[in-house]
């Protein structure tokens, strides 16, 4: 089929006598399976970037990929399908729970030969992200007011019940969070229950209106509210028992809270005492140390004193016991007249010193 489409536009753009209509769908789609033939892929651009005519507006772009693979189905283009099937389940096409409903609608415009794939697809994000869903006050309601819609309603009533309970509360927080849920399923109870009122109206005036098939889709979606709104009911209130076995904890903690701050203002009083305690050891040690040292300075010099008092006398003794031994000079015979000097040979004794003759020189030990 790939071929006979691109066979049939190249011999349109050669010979515009060639032309021929040969697909009247939806232009802007026809165009990416065209870029997806020549190109082998397509890119969903903005609608805005778009001439005039080719989009009907600016259209999330789920709904162009839906497009493009009901195109694939359709024409037989197999990998131009499956390709739009993997971009419709990438992040950049999420579907918000207020854009939902509209993109369903596009998918179940086409056959469910065509969009099949992409239907199951959308029923596992609902069924996935239901909480999300539901937190549209008319979701449940669009579904069963819109015909073509009521097949994909028919399959996500059954599982509607299981989204119906919450985690109980355990804080004041989620508490006001159940509240809220419990008035969101308020509001759509009356939402749904209005809705039945009208369609049993409007099928007393036409009876060929399928109102069975209406109201009880529509009664049972009433009755899964019902039960969900009796079950938060019974959860909120066993939640406030809760809340209050927690505020006798939580009393009983502070109580603890209170023993335990006291206990470190305690150790901590005492940690400053031991503070101030060392550093008064510390400086009692410092002035022991100068003490110290002083006194070691002291004795220190005194020995230096002792020891030079000691070879002073040293010295004294060895001039006098010189003089008293030589009166005139051995050599020349002449009396002292001598001068003294430093010898340092053994033979000068421990003080190193001996006496020389003014006349002859001649050293005397």
């Amino acid at each position: 089929m790939i071929k006979a489409i691109k066979a049939m536009v190249d011999a349109a753009l050669t010979d515009s006598s060639n032309a021929r209509i040969i697909i009247t769908d939806h232009a802007h789609t026809l165009l990416l399976m065209l870029e997806y033939i020549y190109l082998g892929h397509y890119n969903v651009r903005d609608t805005l970037e778009l001439p005039t005519g080719l989009v009907y507006g600016k259209d999330h772009p789920a709904v162009s990929h839906i497009r493009v693979h009901a195109f694939g189905k359709k024409y037989k283009v197999s990998g131009l399908a499956a390709l739009a099937l993997e971009k419709l389940r990438c992040s950049e096409s999420y579907i918000a729970a207020e854009d939902f409903v509209d993109v369903l609608r596009v998918a179940y415009q086409y056959s469910a030969e065509e969009t099949g794939d992409v239907r199951t697809d959308l029923l596992a994000v609902a069924l996935a992200r239901f909480d999300d869903l539901a937190a549209s006050q008319v979701i449940l309601t669009q579904l069963a007011e819109f015909e073509e819609l009521r097949d994909f309603a028919a399959q996500l009533l059954p599982h509607v019940s299981k989204f119906a309970a919450v985690r109980l509360s355990k804080s004041d927080g989620q508490n006001a969070r159940l509240e809220k849920l419990l008035m969101e399923r308020s509001k759509q109870l009356e939402v749904a229950t209005a809705k039945i009122a009208e369609l049993e109206s409007a099928s007393s005036l036409d009876p060929a209106q399928s109102e069975a098939s209406e109201t009880g889709m529509l009664r049972g979606l009433v009755q899964v509210l019902k039960t969900g709104l009796q079950n938060y009911q019974t959860q909120f209130y066993g939640s406030e028992a809760k809340i209050q076995r927690l505020n006798l904890q939580i009393s009983g903690g502070e109580g603890e809270i209170q023993n335990l701050q006291t206990q470190v203002l305690e150790l901590r009083k005492l940690a400053a005492s031991l503070v101030q305690e060392r550093e008064e050891a510390r400086e009692k040690l410092r002035e022991a140390q100068g003490k110290l040292r002083n006194a070691q300075g002291k004795l220190h010099k005194d020995a230096v004193d002792a020891a030079d008092a000691a070879n002073a006398s040293i010295v004294a003794n060895d001039v006098i016991d010189l003089v008293e031994r030589v009166d005139h000079c051995r050599h020349c015979g002449e009396p002292q007249d001598w001068s003294m000097e430093w010898d340092g040979s053994d033979r000068a004794g421990p003080t190193g010193l001996t006496f020389r003759c003014g006349d002859c020189t001649t050293r005397h030990w």
